[in-house]
C-alpha cells in the first residue's frame, strides 16, 4: 500500500497490472530502482512479471470475491 501511494499516488487496489509489476520489479533494492521512472532493466523485469501474472491468472480468493459481487 505504501509503495503504491508513494510511486503512483493511488491505493494498491486501484493499480493496474503493469504498475503493480513495476513495484515488484524494484525489489530487492527499491532505493536504487524507481517504479515510477523505471530503467531499461526494471522495464524488462516488469514485462516478465506481467507475463507471469497473465499466465497464472486470478488467484482463488479473487475469483471468489468477483463471483460474490456478480451474484
Amino acid at each position: 500500500e505504501a509503495a503504491a501511494l508513494f510511486y503512483f499516488n493511488k491505493s494498491s487496489s486501484h493499480l493496474t497490472a503493469s504498475e503493480a509489476a513495476a513495484i515488484a520489479a524494484c525489489y530487492p533494492n527499491p532505493r536504487r530502482w524507481k517504479a515510477n521512472k523505471p530503467s531499461r532493466y526494471i522495464r524488462k523485469k516488469q514485462a516478465l512479471i506481467v507475463r507471469y501474472m497473465y499466465r497464472i491468472g486470478p488467484l482463488p480468493w479473487e475469483v471468489k470475491s468477483k463471483k460474490m459481487i456478480v451474484s
